[in-house]
């Protein structure tokens, strides 16, 4: 008796064994492989997965310790909370905000004047700040991110100078944050699939 999964997955035949409950053995296909893991769940049912680079790259994530790791994670935070704080401000308004410059002042005004540009940004940046902070979906968080940080920073680069510093941090803190995620951003800057 076989089942198909999903497109992914594929399954063995089920063995009877008069001595042994039935098992299914089930081989999950997700890219190029390099290790198979095995998981018995109860009832005596085997599960093998086989690691991906995806996989492969959430056992080298999980597996990091030293200075590396902590600055990985302080990193992480920093532009977390940035994020859900000055998301978050965007809404509230409990951090009063200096006057911009004139010319990022027009800016910012014709981004509220659409009426959804503005509140979308920081809804957004609150959302991915949470991700960041619960370390979850980060690869993810980190590319949505990235347009809004290489906007922060061409507006303060351009337009408010004065600003200038925290959006560097903010920089900064993403690269850090993403190096370890690097072989997932990768592929996105091949010319050919």
């Amino acid at each position: 008796m076989t089942m198909a999964l999903a497109p992914y997955v594929s399954s063995e035949t089920m063995r009877d064994n008069t001595a042994e409950h039935h098992r299914q053995r089930m081989t999950v296909m997700h890219g190029c492989t390099a290790r198979q893991h095995v998981l018995t769940g109860s009832g005596g049912c085997e599960v093998r997965l086989r690691s991906s680079g995806f996989m492969k790259h959430i056992e080298e994530a999980s597996a990091k310790t030293g200075v590396g790791a902590k600055v990985y994670t302080g990193a992480r935070w920093v532009l977390g909370l940035a994020f859900v704080v000055f998301g978050l401000n965007g809404f509230l308004n409990f951090i009063p905000v200096p006057p911009p410059a004139p010319e990022a002042g027009v800016f910012l005004k014709a981004m509220m004047e659409t009426g959804y540009l503005l509140p979308l940004v920081k809804a957004l940046e609150v959302v991915c700040g949470a991700l960041l902070l619960a370390n979850v979906f980060v690869p993810l968080a980190l590319l949505v991110l990235a347009p809004i940080v290489v906007n922060i920073l061409a507006l303060h680069l351009m337009l408010d100078p004065a600003g200038l510093p925290l959006p560097v941090l903010l920089l900064v803190a993403g690269l850090v944050t993403a190096r370890p995620h690097w072989s997932l951003f990768a592929p996105l800057l091949r010319a050919k699939a």
